[in-house]
């Protein structure tokens, strides 16, 4: 009866162990390549960027004086319709010399590349070939409307009225998949959201639009 008792026991903790391990594996996000339901496409207003000393001295590719930069891409990011978003999925590797020369002209920023590739691009379930060549499509099916193009003076503008400019030059694109995000008065990046075919869709509820209806200020270009 006792040797009964002692096979019982171990099996309850065995079971028990195993079922403690299955919960904390389905509480753990889901960092693995592949594994997401959309795209969101990042672009920064580079003025804005700019302007932040830190970050012009950082990175004189894209801040240095006349370089002129307007939108730029901040990133293509696989995301979930709920968080978490995965990242920094495994393995990482250091992006070719190569591939930073050719994304240079809408990233003009190696370290922001590499930031990028080992951030978003290593959850995308591509190669880095085949990411950056996605984020240069991605970033040609967006026509940046006209007024943002090379602003020679701060433009005081409603964010509604950048949306409604955005979806104007890009009517194929629904109007719930373009995002604006500001630091208080000032726009910091435009976000488009595209399904993995690359087919503008509506963003998920938890992606925010902090710019609301106020008037923003889109800086210059430098």
């Amino acid at each position: 009866m006792r040797k009964l008792m002692t096979v019982i026991l171990v099996f309850l903790c065995v079971c028990g162990a195993a079922d403690a391990k299955s919960k904390k594996k389905k509480n753990q996000p889901q960092n693995r390549p592949a594994v997401f339901d959309y795209y969101l496409l990042s672009l920064s207003w580079s003025p804005q960027y700019c302007a932040d000393p830190q970050h012009a001295n950082r990175d004189p590719d894209q801040c240095g004086t006349g370089r002129r930069f307007a939108f730029v891409v901040h990133g293509l990011w696989p995301n979930n319709n709920r968080p978490p978003h995965p990242s920094n999925c495994p393995p990482r590797s250091t992006v070719s010399q190569q591939l930073v020369t050719q994304m240079l002209q809408i990233m003009p920023s190696p370290t922001l590349i590499q930031h990028e590739w080992e951030t978003h691009g290593t959850c995308s379930g591509m190669n880095q070939n085949d990411y950056f060549s996605t984020v240069r499509t991605a970033f040609r099916l967006v026509r940046i409307p006209d007024p943002y193009k090379q602003p020679a003076q701060d433009l005081r503008v409603a964010a509604s009225e950048v949306r409604r400019n955005f979806q104007t030059s890009n009517p194929s694109f629904p109007r719930e998949s373009i995002r604006l995000t500001c630091a208080g008065q000032f726009l910091n990046e435009a976000r488009i959201c595209f399904d993995k075919n690359l087919v503008p869709r509506a963003c998920a509820p938890a992606i925010n639009d902090s710019c609301g209806n106020r008037t923003i200020t889109m800086r210059k270009v430098r």
